[in-house]
Parts: C-alpha cells; structure tokens; sequence
C-alpha cells in the first residue's frame, strides 16, 4: 500500500493526501498488532482516507472527461455504453484502481479482525 500511494503522490494526484496517508501508514505499520482493537481503528481511519482519495480521483476524472468525451462519442455516432466504457477504462488503467481493490480488501480483513477482538472482548475468550 505504501508503494502504491508513493507512486500515486509521484505522479501529481493530490500529493498533500498522499503524503498525510504515507504518514499515517508508517506511524503505525512496525508496531501493528491485529488483536489490539485502537490498532484495528487505526488501519480503519488510513483506509477511509485512502477511499477518500480514490473517489476523488474517480470524481475528478468523471467531471472533467465525461461531458467530452459524450460529446466526441456523439459527433462520432457512437453508442452511449461505448463513451461510458471509454471513462470506465481509463479510470481501471489508473494505478488508483488498484488501491481501491486493496482498499477493499483492507476493509474486509479489518472488518473480520474487529469482528474476531469483539467477539473475544464480549465472551471473554
């Protein structure tokens, strides 16, 4: 994760969220324990500011190409899936994508690893 947005923050995407994120994420990655639940809450918050900066980058791309891109898409009689498909593409050939996959996956084990600490916490195991 720390390469991914160290490459997103080299190629110009918001480098001060980017930079805030890498912080974040070497604060804490050495002493990161899955069963201390402030550990867990931790990775939760990195994670949501890292969601945050992808849809931002979606929402950015969207707002800037979409209008032109139906436009172009319509002068060339093309249909309107194939403009849609053209947005789609471009923000999956981003490395922007790719951490929004890893930050679902993130969220899932960090979900499960709560799920695991609370359930410990509430039975006493």
């Amino acid at each position: 994760m720390i390469l991914c947005i160290d490459n997103i923050r080299l190629s110009g995407m918001d480098p001060e969220e980017c930079r805030a994120i890498l912080s974040e994420l070497r604060a804490w990655r050495s002493e990161f324990d899955p069963n201390v639940r402030d550990h867990l809450l931790r990775l939760k918050a990195t994670i949501a500011r890292s969601m945050r900066l992808t849809d931002s980058y979606s929402a950015t791309e969207l707002g800037l190409f979409f209008e032109k891109a139906l436009l172009l898409g319509r002068s060339l009689g093309l249909a309107r899936h194939s403009v849609e498909l053209y947005c789609e593409g471009d923000i999956r050939g981003n490395l922007i994508f790719q951490l929004s996959k890893l930050n679902d996956l993130l969220l899932q084990k960090q979900y499960r690893s709560q799920l695991t600490w609370h359930r410990r916490w509430q039975f006493g195991w």
